[in-house]
């Protein structure tokens, strides 16, 4: 599946079977070149069916910080992990919080995992609020009106050691979201 450049943005078809009955869903994903988009566009929380624990790494390219966290004990989520992902995962302009979808989390951890388990993700954004969303879109960022990072449903990443085409591929053959890279 590729996607079409239309001035700095990729458009490209969402992979994600429940819209599949609309033709295709063209996303509009304005990022940093050679970044991969990870959207979770449903909010229910995908079943991989594993029963390990769940671990990320990740560093914030904005806020320069890092976080390694087990954030599922192979039953369930946990609570405070979850809780210090939406920390480290919030408008780092505003401070705003926000939780995370975990299906993103746990998209994260299935590519993460299928491509060989190693390397941090880049985290280049994650949640946006409102007013951080219309100040993008003010200044010509490519912003999406009523985009999915303002629900915790979307994160642009990078994976250390992967090229972002790869990792863009792999998001789109999981089947649990979209991806697309600049």
């Amino acid at each position: 599946m590729r996607g079409s450049r239309i001035g700095n943005a990729l458009y490209y078809l969402s992979p994600h079977p429940s819209l599949l009955p609309l033709k295709g869903v063209l996303k509009r994903v304005p990022v940093e070149e050679g970044t991969a988009v990870i959207t979770c566009i449903y909010s229910r929380v995908p079943d991989f069916n594993y029963t390990t624990t769940r671990q990320l790494d990740f560093y914030h390219t904005h806020t320069m910080l890092n976080l390694s966290i087990v954030y599922h004990d192979g039953k369930d989520y946990i609570p405070q992990a979850l809780e210090k992902i939406n920390h480290f995962l919030s408008d780092f302009r505003t401070g705003d919080i926000h939780a995370i979808n975990p299906g993103v989390l746990d998209i994260l951890h299935a590519l993460h995992t299928q491509l060989g388990g190693e390397g941090t993700f880049e985290i280049i954004s994650a949640y946006r609020s409102p007013k951080t969303n219309t100040l993008l879109r003010e200044n010509g960022k490519g912003v999406a009106k009523n985009s999915l990072h303002m629900q915790g449903k979307a994160i642009d990443v990078r994976l250390r050691g992967v090229d972002s085409a790869r990792l863009r591929d792999a998001a789109i053959k999981l089947g649990r979201g979209g991806g697309g890279i600049l």
